[in-house]
């Protein structure tokens, strides 16, 4: 079984990229999901990197907020690896929306929800799309599991169909409602 903490911080390294690309004028260019502006976004994906941070006790840094989202994400990921990298952490109980479970269990969620939103991000900016064949199959066998809770408005859409020869990162993207 892959590490939850090291494929966490391998998912995090991408959506860093990923957020190098991003011009003065694609913050406000549109998304896949609907309504959302790059801006909106990056937001919400730094939203969901708190949850087991905080539902571990992180404070302060994990708390940042300013216009500068690209400071933001630096400063919300150094804490959040902060907490979750401190010795334990990963076996810790924390209750999350999906109840409680140990951390790195719910680890699960934000990973592949960072993960996707790389996707979604890359795509909007014109940048490399491609995900991690592995990250994308932890993330899916993942969310599978949670699949009536990550549906509506702020969370996924519907299930798409994946075409029969999908590799790893298309089965996900289906999964979550993208079409690629």
């Amino acid at each position: 079984m892959t590490d939850a903490l090291a494929m966490w911080r391998e998912v995090a390294a991408g959506f860093d990229q990923r957020m190098a690309n991003v011009g003065v004028d694609d913050w406000t260019a549109p998304t896949c999901c609907p309504e959302w502006t790059v801006s909106q976004l990056v937001a919400h994906a730094i939203g969901s990197q708190r949850f087991v941070p905080k539902a571990l006790g992180a404070s302060g840094d994990i708390d940042a907020e300013d216009d500068d989202l690209v400071e933001v994400w630096k400063t919300v990921r150094a804490a959040a690896d902060q907490a979750l990298g401190a010795p334990g952490a990963m076996d810790r109980v924390v209750t999350l929306p999906f109840g409680e479970m140990p951390a790195r269990e719910g680890l699960g969620f934000p990973t592949g929800d960072l993960l996707v939103h790389t996707w979604d991000l890359a795509r909007a900016i014109g940048a490399d799309d491609r995900l991690d064949a592995e990250a994308c199959t932890v993330a899916y066998s993942n969310l599978v599991p949670i699949d009536g809770h990550i549906r509506g408005p702020g969370f996924f859409g519907p299930k798409l169909e994946p075409v029969s020869d999908a590799d790893a990162q298309d089965r996900l993207l289906a999964f979550v409602g993208r079409r690629v």
